[in-house]
C-alpha cells in the first residue's frame, strides 16, 4: 500500500469516529431529554390523579355530614 491510500483510509477513518462520537452524545441528549420528558408527564398524571381522589374525598365527607344528620334527626 502506498502512504497516500493509508492516510486517506485514516482521515476516514477519523472521520467515522468523530461522526460516531457525536451520534453518541446526541443519543445521550435525547436520552437525557426523554427521560425529563417521562418524569414530567408522571408527575403531572400523579398530580391530576390526587386532584381527583381530593375532589372524592370532599365528596365522601358531605355524604358522611348528611347520613349523620340523618341519623341524628331519626334518634
Amino acid at each position: 500500500m502506498d502512504i497516500r491510500r493509508l492516510q486517506r483510509l485514516n482521515k476516514d477513518f477519523c472521520q467515522k469516529v468523530a461522526d460516531a462520537e457525536a451520534e453518541v452524545k446526541r443519543l445521550k441528549f435525547e436520552a437525557y431529554t426523554t427521560n425529563e420528558v417521562s418524569e414530567a408527564f408522571l408527575a403531572q398524571a400523579c398530580l391530576s390523579r390526587v386532584e381527583v381522589l381530593t375532589i372524592e374525598n370532599e365528596d365522601l365527607k358531605k355524604e358522611v355530614y348528611h347520613c349523620k344528620a340523618e341519623i341524628n334527626a331519626m334518634t
